[in-house]
């Protein structure tokens, strides 16, 4: 049976995880076209959108082809994020607005916002409350095990949100501290969704369909969300690796999406920039293959469309 967020029936029990400088629209189809039953944004700054920072209106960008998509937003200020959230709606009616309340960044955390919230259940249960009142549609969080290993509260953070309004979470069952290290707390997850009656994903230790069949089966969630080993790995979702002519084809295909978004914005250089902030992902889409390590010592070099597919085709090109 589909996991249903409110209104949002699921098709798959697999879900791209929110990853600042990866998971824009481009990136997103790929997930979706793959086999991801949900896909959500790069978080983005509440006050960002609403002060019109350009760079954050275009991480807004929605494709038709993604959804169902969630626009994450964080912030530290409950009524400024529920503010954000209804201006998210006005330009892109994203299906599900999701509160970012587990980023362990430095420089999120310490203005508030992201894994702060986990230490401030109260205020975290107002922003959803303000948030879940501004949208009209169905509104989720993302959560941690705790801000620390000796101050885990996510069970009483969830049924804090569920009582908010919250139509959905997810659990990353490490505590900000242990940021991305270290064994995830499956056991926590299963603790967790006992006690709600909303849906709850697991996020934590995840590398692949295998890790995510096992973990439904651990904790009973209804929907597993994969976050680092999807960047360079958009076949992650399906569970079969590409053969070199797939690999080709998607590569150039994100690389070409991510150089029309920049040229439909009207950025100067649109193509330039677009390779240059595709040098992250390259970098994990031919990790392991031949003539990857002397790809990477040239990366700088990759400045226009054909460098980098000319550069992708040779690192995929068979052994002689």
């Amino acid at each position: 049976m589909p996991l249903q967020i409110g209104p949002i029936a699921l098709d798959g029990p697999l879900v791209l995880a929110p990853m600042a400088g990866y998971t824009d629209a481009s990136f997103r189809v790929l997930c979706r076209e793959l086999g991801a039953a949900l896909v959500v944004s790069e978080l983005i700054s509440a006050e960002g959108l609403l002060r019109n920072v350009p760079t954050t209106l275009r991480m807004l960008r929605v494709d038709p082809a993604e959804r169902p998509v969630a626009i994450q937003i964080y912030g530290a200020d409950p009524h400024r994020v529920a503010d954000a959230a209804a201006a998210a709606v006005e330009h892109v009616a994203p299906d599900l607005i999701d509160l970012n309340m587990g980023c362990p960044a430095r420089k999120v955390v310490r203005k508030g916002a992201g894994a702060a919230l986990m230490r401030d259940p109260e205020r975290a249960m107002r922003m959803a409350e303000a948030v879940v009142g501004a949208v009209p549609c169905p509104v989720t969080a993302k959560i941690r095990s705790g801000f620390t290993a000796e101050q885990v509260n996510a069970p009483e953070m969830a049924v804090a949100l569920q009582d908010a309004g919250c139509a959905g979470l997810t659990l990353h069952a490490r505590p900000r501290t242990q940021g991305h290290s270290g064994a995830a707390d499956w056991d926590l997850i299963a603790r967790v969704r006992e006690r709600l009656s909303i849906p709850l994903i697991g996020n934590g230790g995840v590398r692949g369909v295998h890790d995510a069949e096992r973990m439904r089966a651990h904790t009973g969630v209804g929907a597993v969300m994969i976050g680092r080993a999807a960047i360079g790995n958009p076949w992650v979702f399906r569970g079969t690796p590409p053969d070199a002519a797939e690999a080709l084809a998607v590569i150039t295909r994100h690389v070409d999406a991510l150089i029309r978004a920049n040229l439909d914005a009207g950025l100067d250089d649109g193509e330039g920039r677009a390779c240059a902030h595709f040098r992250g992902h390259l970098v994990k889409y031919t990790a392991g293959r031949r003539s990857s390590v002397q790809l990477r010592r040239r990366l700088n070099e990759l400045r226009d469309r054909e460098a980098v597919v000319d550069a992708v085709r040779a690192v995929l090109a068979p052994s002689e």
